[in-house]
């Protein structure tokens, strides 16, 4: 199972981010005149090149509520829009491998990902593939923010959140592999259904989006026991 590395880009930027009246104080301690006004002209660039690091990360979601399909060597086209630079998703995405090798970075650790691997990528990842060999073979899926924000699953994000955060890619048995490409070609056809004016609606797609949590929940809580 691949692990990940402690990332402390988000305690510096909460320090950066301290109310400006605390760094005022200390500077007047510290400093006083002229010295102040430069530690907080210094401060201030910092923070505005932290923003603009941020922004500079495109940013990916999808259009609709959700998708789901299956991607081959003919669709890498489509994945080199996360190939030239790393991204930060806005959408939830989960993806089974079934072919092929990709070498990837998530949350800025670097992995290899074999086939017989599930990879979950929550609102928020940052993701970006450095190299692809062999015949490619992924079943995915994927839900908007748009979405996610109205699903109301804000405890149960966070306790999924913990629980991938360091192993956001794992090894499945050949059993659960299995198992889960039905679970895919099913919701597949359910999603072809849908796309030709059925129309399940958002009722549907909830609990749809609730069961898949629960069951990548378990399939997590399974691997670390």
């Amino acid at each position: 199972m691949l692990r990940g590395r402690t990332d402390i880009s988000g305690l510096y930027v909460r320090f950066l981010s301290a109310p400006v009246r605390f760094f005022r104080k200390r500077a007047r301690e510290m400093f006083g005149g002229k010295r102040r006004a430069r530690y907080l002209r210094v401060r201030e660039s910092v923070l505005k090149n932290v923003t603009r690091m941020e922004n500079d990360i495109p940013k990916i979601d999808l259009p609709q509520d959700w998708v789901i399909g299956k991607l081959t060597e003919k669709d890498l086209g489509l994945l080199n829009l996360y190939a030239n630079y790393p991204c930060r998703l806005k959408a939830g995405i989960f993806a089974l491998v079934l072919s092929g090798r990709v070498d990837a970075s998530i949350n800025l650790t670097r992995s290899e990902v074999e086939p017989c691997s599930f990879i979950t990528l929550l609102p928020g990842s940052i993701f970006q593939i450095h190299r692809i060999e062999g015949d490619l073979s992924v079943y995915f899926m994927g839900f908007s923010s748009d979405f996610i924000n109205q699903a109301h699953v804000g405890k149960a994000f966070m306790e999924m959140h913990y629980m991938v955060k360091d192993s956001p890619v794992f090894a499945l048995h050949e059993k659960a592999a299995s198992l889960l490409i039905d679970y895919f070609e099913l919701l597949i056809k359910i999603y072809a259904t849908d796309a030709s004016g059925l129309g399940l609606g958002r009722t549907f797609i909830n609990h749809l989006f609730a069961g898949i949590f629960l069951g990548v929940s378990a399939m997590y809580k399974a691997q670390t026991e």
